[in-house]
């Protein structure tokens, strides 16, 4: 039982330090405007349409063309980005 709970305190103590050693600011820079991006995808989307198509690659391929297009300022209102 006492190794048991050594155990226990070992980890929460280790997962602590890791969670402490790595600000959240650093895990995720700001991105820059414009410029390329370039991914793999396993899968071809077949078409473009995010309204009519299923493959999950397709979700992956226009969340960078389509989110981009417009967002929303302090009052709520819509502008294109």
């Amino acid at each position: 039982m006492r190794s048991l709970r050594r155990f226990c305190i070992s980890a929460l103590i280790g997962v602590a330090v890791l969670l402490l050693g790595f600000p959240p600011g650093l895990a995720y820079p700001q991105g820059m405007r414009g410029g390329t991006i370039t991914f793999a995808l396993y899968q071809e989307p077949e078409l473009l349409n995010r309204y009519i198509g299923t493959q999950t690659s397709l979700s992956e391929v226009t969340i960078f063309t389509v989110e981009g297009l417009v967002d929303y300022n302090d009052k709520a209102s819509i502008f294109r980005g």
